[in-house]
């Protein structure tokens, strides 16, 4: 295999939803959030000697060819297989048209398409649905990466590929880089089973966190190649719960060395320890984001995010009044589930306002069905049901990939959308909404904005 040819990896990005109607198909710039695993795939084909990776995160596809050609690299003689990730079934329109342009130019190019949220359980569906692709990878390819470069392959790759361990990640792989707030693999997978998360079925498992020597190495790397702007960092993670030798290791590594970066990662509120947030506050942890989901103890039952709801709470009170106390922001989600009641959200609500003054930020949805393979989408869709006594949109979920729903009689989906637009917009202070929006990306002018509600 020639290991000195281009190789092309593209993170698809998505049209704005919000103009799905309007005839035109507008790039939605929110989109531009790191697409970390493709940059864990690319280091891994660096490490094993192709001299040639590049890394683009997919903009307009006029604009992202552009980038492509602009980095050196001719579309028109690539040999091996263009790498394209998608995360979620709205990158689908942007895809095609990328794809489509691709085989303009290069009729011959093969593309190789994966991203485990959308392809793993809907192979035969999207296949449908994207017929310039010439194969579909399923799971974590970090140990096949190089095999799929291979079309000889593909046959011996059909199955899902279930290598997820914590990848290292190589920026300069990336064109434009320092758009891109840094961030490091540090752990994947969630032990938890609560009844809407997809990782609840994903064969990965739960893997142990990087080791705080391995984080702190890739880190200095950073610093490095970012300069003051690898200063904030993101340690991705679906659950981030280190143990206590763990977070002292990490803590005596970052006095040791003089380290003075910050950095915010995500973790669940019964997940992560008091000790273990007062030790990581003393080394750089900046905030947390915490999928808290609801104030309603009906609620927290019917999504099986606590056994014990009141007891969840509690310590929900007790955690984020601790976070601020050794300065470290807790940012909370919010999720209106299906069953849910203008009874439900005012307890939701009347739990964030009794704990405001301790939550850095609040984001808040409505729930969205996905298609996420047929079995597992009917059984979800009965369960909506059952909670919400309104059964789904299936035709829209089997035609577009996914579908707002009722989540009661008296709460339909219009309605919850905008009532979980309003918790997150009524719910932080515009002081609160700044200081994260530094926090997120360290390279934005903050909000001038300056209002108390």
């Amino acid at each position: 295999m020639d290991k000195q040819s281009p190789v092309i990896a593209v993170a698809a990005a998505m049209y704005d939803s919000n103009n799905a109607f309007s005839g035109k198909k507008r790039f939605h710039l929110m989109s531009n959030y790191l697409n970390y695993g493709l940059l864990g795939l690319c280091t891994k084909l660096s490490e094993q000697g192709f001299s040639n990776v590049k890394m683009f995160q997919g903009k307009t596809v006029a604009d992202t060819i552009k980038e492509i050609r602009g980095a050196g690299v001719a579309v028109e003689d690539v040999k091996h297989p263009l790498l394209l990730s998608m995360p979620s079934v709205l990158n689908i329109e942007w895809a095609n048209d990328f794809t489509r342009a691709i085989k303009e130019l290069n009729p011959e190019l093969k593309i190789v398409a994966g991203g485990r949220w959308l392809v793993d359980p809907n192979v035969d569906w999207i296949k449908e649905k994207m017929p310039n692709v010439d194969f579909f990878a399923r799971g974590c390819a970090d140990e096949s990466i190089e095999q799929l470069l291979d079309p000889t392959n593909w046959d011996n790759l059909r199955g899902v590929q279930t290598s997820g361990r914590p990848s290292k990640l190589n920026y300069q792989l990336l064109n434009g880089f320092k758009k891109y707030m840094p961030s490091i693999d540090v752990v994947r997978g969630c032990p938890s089973k609560c009844s809407f998360c997809e990782e609840k079925n994903q064969p990965y498992g739960f893997t142990s966190v990087k080791s705080p020597e391995g984080a702190i190495a890739e880190v200095e790397e950073l610093i490095e190649i970012y300069g003051e702007l690898g200063a904030r960092i993101y340690f991705e993670a679906a659950h981030f719960a280190p143990t206590k030798q763990w977070a002292d290791r990490f803590a005596q590594l970052y006095k040791e060395r003089g380290m003075s970066f910050t950095w915010r990662t995500q973790s669940r509120i019964d997940g992560i320890g008091f000790d273990r947030i007062e030790t990581l506050s003393h080394a750089g942890l900046e905030a947390i984001d915490f999928g808290f989901e609801s104030g309603s103890p009906t609620q927290l039952v019917k999504m099986q995010k606590a056994q014990n709801p009141h007891k969840y709470l509690d310590k929900a009170s007790k955690l984020i009044e601790f976070s601020t106390s050794v300065g470290v922001k807790p940012n909370l989600s919010v999720l209106l589930y299906p069953g849910e009641t203008h009874q439900t959200i005012a307890e939701t609500e009347e739990w964030l306002d009794k704990n405001n003054h301790n939550i850095g930020g609040t984001r808040a949805f409505s729930l969205i069905l996905y298609r996420v393979g047929e079995k597992q989408t009917q059984q979800f869709a009965d369960h909506i049901a059952d909670l919400s006594g309104i059964y789904p949109d299936m035709e829209k979920v089997e035609r577009d990939g996914y579908a707002h729903v009722d989540l009661s009689p008296e709460l339909l989906k219009d309605e919850a959308i905008a009532r979980a637009d309003g918790i997150a917009k009524n719910k932080m202070l515009w002081d609160d909404y700044r200081a994260l929006l530094n926090i997120y990306n360290p390279r934005r002018k903050p909000c001038e904005i300056v209002s108390t509600k």
